[in-house]
């Protein structure tokens, strides 16, 4: 049986289906070294990793791994595919979420919305088109978190005070891309939530620093 496994960094879940005794296929833009798979397509430089930021274009791993669709038995999918806005969403048979509903959940509108109507508190949350609409929503809660409507990782998010210092906020402002979220800011911590389906798994504190989650330090 044979495994096709697309994402960012694919070697847990090649390297679990390896130990399970399939033939793996991994493209992923890393490559780790201890990376199991049988068949390895990357695009990182191994010399040289650059900027994740600049160098990743999630459309590569998905042309690449076109490829392999029709070869194998199972196809998984890690993070990072399918999750923006220009994602193109092909009709694979996979394991779990297929694309077009991966693209779907990672419209943070759309899922805030959905856990307002199922009763979970949720911070204000409105589609700015334009700077004007942002300084109105400024003017009401003091203090705003802004977001791109779809992304991960904490990408892209800025957060916007009355009290910030007028060079740091018309560089913020002169960065941001339209449409996008603006939310009440709620001062708290960042915390994991992880479910598979409806079986809610772990409840987990992140260390998060600039925006950047460390995964591997224990709180």
């Amino acid at each position: 049986m044979k495994v096709l496994v697309v994402g960012i960094n694919t070697r847990p879940v090649a390297n679990s289906a390896k130990r399970l005794g399939y033939k793996v296929y991994s493209v992923s833009y890393y490559n780790p070294v201890d990376l199991q798979a049988d068949v390895k397509e990357y695009f990182i430089n191994d010399m040289y990793h650059g900027r994740f930021s600049e160098n990743y274009d999630s459309r590569k791993l998905i042309e690449c791994a076109e490829k392999y669709v029709d070869e194998v038995d199972y196809i998984f999918i890690c993070s990072g595919v399918f999750e923006y806005e220009n994602s193109m969403t092909p009709d694979w048979d996979v394991v779990g979420n297929p694309p077009k509903k991966i693209k779907m959940l990672s419209n943070k509108y759309y899922v805030t919305r959905k856990l307002e109507n199922l009763g979970c508190p949720v911070p204000e949350t409105h589609i700015i088109y334009n700077p004007q609409q942002l300084e109105r929503y400024l003017q009401e809660y003091g203090k705003v978190v802004v977001k791109p409507i779809y992304g991960h990782g904490g990408r892209g998010v800025v957060t916007i005070s009355l009290n910030m210092d007028d060079d740091k906020y018309y560089s913020l402002l002169k960065n941001l891309k339209y449409p996008c979220l603006v939310q009440e800011y709620i001062p708290s911590e960042s915390f994991s939530v992880a479910y598979i389906g409806r079986e809610f798994i772990t409840f987990n504190k992140q260390i998060v620093e600039n925006n950047s989650y460390f995964g591997c330090i224990t709180p």
